[in-house]
């Protein structure tokens, strides 16, 4: 079940339940030729993603909340947004796929959507599944979780029994 919103199209954002409250936060993802300010400009493809209006953005997200990369502008036609590994990842090798669904079409309606499991590492990487690109995206970090608490001390042993003497 989710609910619908007008974003700059409409989109199904699932109903979500996390540590960071009951609503998906949305990204709006964008493709377009990098600048030196995309940090992998000198790297790969020619093209790269912006995050809001930011080329190759770092973002940071938490375990166990829901995100939503909307790519409903027709920049990202062929350029499907997906999550992987490593930086140079392209092309959708090395994808992290838990917890991560893509839905529509890139460049039309197509949006993916990540809730960040708590067992994600702590770095991650989006790309763009285009066969043969590379350094499209950017850094993701990922934080928060479960802590298990402080380990208490260890108590005192006990005393050893005595040892007989069979002779």
């Amino acid at each position: 079940k989710g609910t619908w919103q007008n974003i700059t199209q409409k989109i199904f954002v699932p109903s979500v339940i996390s540590n960071l409250g009951t609503n998906a936060i949305l990204y709006e993802v964008t493709a377009q030729t990098k600048t030196s300010a995309h940090p992998y400009y000198s790297s790969g493809s020619a093209i790269g993603f912006l995050i809001g209006n930011t080329q190759g953005r770092t973002i940071t997200l938490y375990k166990g909340a829901t995100y939503v990369f909307s790519q409903g502008n027709s920049s990202n036609l062929d350029d499907e947004f997906y999550i992987s590994t490593g930086p140079a990842n392209g092309g959708g090798a090395n994808a992290y796929s838990s917890g991560f669904s893509y839905y529509g079409n890139e460049g039309f309606d197509g949006y993916a959507v990540f809730t960040v499991p708590y067992t994600a590492p702590p770095v991650l990487y989006y790309n763009s599944k285009r066969s043969g690109s590379s350094y499209v995206g950017g850094r993701i970090n990922v934080v928060g979780g479960y802590n298990s608490g402080n380990v208490g001390n260890t108590g005192c042993g006990g005393n050893t029994g005595n040892t007989s003497n069979t002779s």
